[in-house]
């Protein structure tokens, strides 16, 4: 069966009705949904659509899927997050301990290591860090209401 181009509108205009709000995931349902309908036996739309629905759980099964990949997605930035506030927390306190230690032994370059230090600290590690704590605390806010 070829899907038509107001089919394949009807298709989106559904996804979009069943809360798929990523633009990225409707996309790629919307493909596998008509993939589905074209290469499967039903010679009537409703009825192709209705079999490719189920395919994915029915409409509960798209709403799940929305909410997994919304979870994966927010997983992934909270680990890069963390990330970067375990490296930028690293790289400052080398470079302080390091520049302090240069200054106690009156040694070269020991000003431009404790300032790179604080900058990293300032300007990396504590933006990253608070936001960090805010993500997590409006993320616990809004699990609970």
């Amino acid at each position: 069966m070829i899907l038509s181009e107001s089919q394949i509108e009807y298709i989106a205009a559904n996804l979009k009705h069943y809360g798929v709000r990523e633009e990225e995931l409707r996309e790629d349902l919307l493909d596998h949904i008509c993939t589905h309908i074209e290469e499967g036996k039903d010679t009537d739309f409703e009825e192709a659509y209705r079999n490719a629905l189920q395919k994915f759980g029915g409409q509960y099964g798209i709403f799940a899927l929305q909410q997994h990949t919304f979870y994966i997605v927010s997983l992934q930035r909270s680990q890069l997050r963390r990330k970067i506030i375990y490296t930028s927390g690293f790289i400052a306190t080398f470079l302080i301990s390091s520049g302090s230690m240069f200054k106690f032994m009156h040694w070269p370059l020991a000003s431009i290591l404790l300032l790179l230090g604080f900058l990293v600290l300032n300007f990396v590690f504590l933006p990253v860090f608070f936001y960090n704590r805010y993500k997590s605390e409006n993320h616990t806010y809004s699990s609970i209401s």
